[in-house]
């Protein structure tokens, strides 16, 4: 399988949360079609703080869907973990503890 044509592809809005108006596709061909709309719809005006600096309001994720995930004990699960960097030189960065999620569904 030609893992860049191939498989699904998920399309999400990158303000979004909680898997809210989540678009699947699994044709490439129409995948391009979408993002060639949102490129329309998103050229200026869309929001402007001043003449030089403005937001786009229409900003997309798009991510191979992973058809093949890791699972335990045959449920799906996710991990987060944070940390930030406040200088490079000298290094500082601070960590926060993250999360493990699981479902409570097998997949």
């Amino acid at each position: 399988m030609n893992t860049v044509n191939g498989g699904m592809w998920i399309v999400k809005h990158s303000n979004g949360a909680r898997g809210e108006n989540i678009e699947v596709y699994n044709d490439v061909q129409l995948l391009k079609e979408k993002l060639r709309k949102e490129k329309e719809l998103a050229k200026p005006p869309a929001f402007f703080y001043d003449k030089y600096f403005y937001v786009n309001l229409r900003s997309l994720i798009v991510q191979k869907y992973i058809e093949n995930p890791l699972l335990i004990e045959g449920k799906k699960l996710d991990m987060r973990f944070y940390l930030y960097v406040a200088s490079f030189n000298p290094i500082y960065a601070v960590y926060y503890p993250g999360y493990l999620r699981r479902s409570i569904l097998n997949y």
